[in-house]
């Protein structure tokens, strides 16, 4: 394996299934599996669960707790797959800036195939009805205006089962470098 990728971010909005390829690229990597929805506070996933939209301010606390983690010092040393949203140019940019080595992948679907698997599953805090504010915040890797930015960004559709959008990201490392 290539040592050389400190963080594996897999990100894509609530429900593409970001949390479960990037703890199954954990497992398959023999890295550590770290989810974005841990740095949220009390406060803001009592907010979603009622179903209300975070704040920009309260998106920016919740980032900035994200970077602070990544920055200490014990972190350097860590292999780690990372579930992340990054709905945001910006925020993505914020993680790229950090002094790791990253690589980025974005789940991407279409919104009434995301609204099924919201729907379909239990015990997670994010409401069905959230999910459109989450295509509204969303500044998608290949439109938004600093598009040619983010080339580092591999884009995976995910209309398919979850053991085929795992290998397609597992590829991805490999093609990557990851994995030798």
């Amino acid at each position: 394996m290539n040592t050389d990728v400190q963080l594996i971010i897999v990100m894509g909005v609530s429900g593409s299934g970001k949390s479960s390829v990037a703890k199954n690229l954990a497992k398959a990597l023999g890295y550590s599996y770290l989810d974005a929805d841990d740095f949220h506070n009390i406060e803001a996933k009592r907010l979603m669960a009622k179903g209300k939209a975070l704040s920009d301010l309260q998106r920016e606390q919740w980032l900035h707790r994200m970077i602070s983690f990544f920055k200490l010092p014990s972190f350097a040393q860590s292999k780690t797959v990372f579930a992340f949203s990054g709905l945001k140019h910006r925020h993505r940019r914020l993680l790229n800036a950090l002094e790791l080595s990253t690589q980025f992948i974005f789940l991407h679907g279409k919104e009434q195939v995301i609204a099924k698997r919201i729907n379909d599953r239990n015990g997670h805090f994010f409401p069905v009805h959230l999910l459109k504010s989450q295509f509204d915040a969303l500044d998608c890797p290949i439109s938004v205006p600093h598009y040619r930015e983010e080339l580092d960004i591999t884009l995976i559709n995910i209309d398919k089962p979850l053991k085929e959008i795992t290998k397609a990201a597992l590829d991805c490392c490999k093609v990557q470098g990851q994995i030798v």
